[in-house]
Parts: C-alpha cells; structure tokens; sequence
C-alpha cells in the first residue's frame, strides 16, 4: 500500500502552507515555476528532487498545472504553469497594475474595443478567510493520514498476532498427532 503524500517527509504541510499562503495572495494566480520559485523560495524542504512542481504534482487537491505554450510544445520545450486551484474559480477581473477589479461591463468593453489582454488581467487573491479554510483543510488531510497509517498499522498488528496465535495451535495439534502415533 502506497503511503500517503502527507507522510512522505515531517516538513511536508509546512511546504504546503507556504505555498497556499504564497499562491492564494500574490497578484498573479498562475505563473511558470520559476515565477513561483522567486517569491516561494529556491526549494521545498520536503521533497528529495528539492522542486516545488514536484510538491504541486503530489498534492493536485490544491495544485494544478497547465501547459503555457503549445506552440513551443511543438518544438519540444513544455514550460508548464502552475496556479492554485481554488483561485481559478475566479474570472480574470483584477487589473495587475493598478490592483483595481474591473466590473464585467468595463471587462466586456475592453474585449469590444480589442483591448483586452489576459496576460494584464488575473484572476482576484482569496481572502485570509479562504486561505485559512485551504490551510485547515490541508491540516485535516494530514490528520486524516495518520490516523488511517495508524489504523492499518493496528489491523497489521492484529493480523500478526491472530497468525501467531493460529500457527502456536496448529504446533499444538500437530505435537498432540505424532504423539499419539508414538
């Protein structure tokens, strides 16, 4: 049985904090990972190839990724991006240079005047609120694991001792057959 990510290494929910809180407020949503590294730090501590996209991959409850360019994919260099999931339910409305949330009609003007250009415009930063929701949540998967290594290692346990128990019975009866051979 496979143990779960949130077991692999002591530090992990740390790493994964960092990031939610790091992800969750930072003006863009997503960003290839070398963006994410300036602002995350050079490397998670929990995971042994040191690269925060291989954290993001173990944990899709809360990372995703997407391939930037498919054009460059042809050419055979994937650069992907990397955001956090709860912040792409949003729509792209908050202009990054000014920080200020564009209504759908300014939005909508933009498009009709050709203007418009989503590479400007991200997605709005969760709340302390929801961001603490993604942190206890986190949290709650990591307790969740424990308990069921915890569960299984008991049943492991039992399985163990009830096997023992059985094999020290079959010794017994089978000492009890040659004997009474003899």
């Amino acid at each position: 049985m496979k143990r779960s990510a949130y077991l692999e290494h002591p530090q992990r929910l740390a790493d994964i904090m960092a990031a939610i809180q790091v992800m969750g407020s930072h003006v863009w949503d997503t960003r290839p990972i070398y963006d994410w590294v300036k602002v995350l730090g050079d490397r998670p501590l929990s995971v042994e190839t040191n690269k925060w996209e291989d954290l993001f991959e173990k944990h899709p409850e809360f990372f995703g990724k997407e391939l930037w360019d498919r054009k460059k994919r042809e050419e055979g260099v994937e650069v992907y991006l990397y955001y956090l999931r709860w912040r792409r339910a949003y729509e792209r409305t908050i202009e990054t240079v000014s920080l200020k949330e564009l209504t759908s009609e300014q939005i909508e003007a933009l498009k009709a005047e050709k203007t418009y250009n989503e590479k400007k415009i991200a997605r709005k930063a969760l709340t302390p609120e929801q961001v603490g929701t993604l942190l206890t949540a986190a949290m709650e998967l990591q307790d969740r694991a424990i308990g069921f290594e915890a569960r299984t290692r008991w049943l492991l346990t039992a399985l163990i001792s009830l096997g023992t128990a059985v094999l020290g019975l079959l010794g017994v009866i089978v000492g009890a057959m040659l004997k009474a051979k003899v």
